[in-house]
């Protein structure tokens, strides 16, 4: 029976120790939430009609998780892309 878990528990037990050792050094991104919305106006201008994409980064600091909101404007957005298509997979 132990056999037959061996190679799901080991994954288990790797993934485990690299989220460990990330940790042990600094902030640790778990994840990530989204919502896109359009500014219209604001008390600084009208007419503005422009995207905004909110960006939540789950993350673990120490033993505690965190959020932390950006909001990205189009500019933004396109050098996320940039990065992510360089260093993506």
């Amino acid at each position: 029976i132990i056999l037959s878990k061996y190679d799901d528990m080991k994954a288990e037990l790797r993934a485990l120790i690299i989220q460990e050792s990330l940790a042990d050094h600094g902030n640790l991104l778990l994840g990530l939430d989204w919502r896109l919305d359009e500014i219209t106006a604001s008390d600084r201008g009208i007419q503005l009609n422009t995207v905004v994409v909110f960006l939540t980064l789950r993350y673990r600091s120490g033993n505690q998780i965190e959020r932390i909101t950006f909001q990205l404007s189009p500019e933004a957005m396109k050098e996320l892309k940039r990065f992510t298509d360089r260093f993506g997979k």
